[in-house]
């Protein structure tokens, strides 16, 4: 992700539905003994993202860590964050999410950064979902040395800081911080937590000629947390 010039199969290449992929050996890492290939597959991408944004924040212990987005990035985060041992919040405006985040590892859910803030706050907010003008709702629970981890985009509008929040953020040592992949480690790492039964990925498994009705599925945004297509 670091490279001057990135290729990406599927954005910048084709071959994203490929059974063979020419790669150098030095990057590439070894999927665990006994991982299902359905159960790796989302790791390589939403969960990957999701280990790397947690370990970019660096919590400590007896810190909280906040996720916003309850689908494919932050289905993994919720998990990846209570198998570290952090209580939890999950952040959503759903209420079909609750008992879904409940299962997932949420201690806590709540539906904005007012109700953040009455919870007792986060030292760390996950911004898995798309939605940047809910991510900086979410500063005013943010507690002090915070820090707020952009992993999702939102293509319609920037990130900002609220003016309201804008001197508690910079006296409180707040930051905001990207994160994409960090690293042929940080994947070994996330892969390993879901081979030790830890981590489960919530999937959706389509056999390879149904891959037309799972893309045009997550299209219609009825996929909750992520479609695999096997073969």
């Amino acid at each position: 992700m670091n490279c001057p010039a990135p290729t990406a199969t599927g954005f910048s290449v084709q071959g994203g539905h490929a059974e063979y992929l020419v790669a150098a050996a030095a990057e590439t890492v070894l999927i665990p003994d006994g991982l299902a290939p359905e159960l790796a597959a989302p790791v390589l991408c939403s969960g990957y993202t999701a280990w790397s944004a947690l370990r970019a924040a660096e919590p400590q212990p007896a810190e909280r860590v906040a996720v916003l987005g309850i689908g494919g990035l932050g289905h993994f985060a919720l998990q990846f964050s209570r198998a570290c041992g952090f209580e939890t919040i999950a952040v959503t405006r759903s209420a079909d999410k609750h008992a879904p985040a409940k299962e997932l590892g949420a201690d806590v859910v709540v539906a904005d950064g007012a109700q953040l803030r009455e919870a007792g706050g986060a030292d760390v907010i996950l911004v898995t979902g798309p939605s940047y003008r809910a991510a900086s709702d979410l500063l005013q629970g943010l507690r002090v040395n915070g820090r707020v981890v952009l992993a999702g985009l939102d293509p319609a509008e920037p990130f900002t800081i609220p003016p309201v929040m804008a001197y508690p953020f910079f006296a409180q040592g707040q930051k905001v911080l990207g994160a994409t992949h960090g690293g042929p480690r940080y994947l070994r790492e996330a892969l390993e937590l879901v081979a030790s039964g830890k981590v489960t990925p919530r999937v959706e498994a389509y056999p390879a000629e149904r891959v037309a009705e799972a893309v045009e599925k997550v299209a219609k945004g009825d996929v909750r947390f992520r479609a695999v297509i096997t073969y």
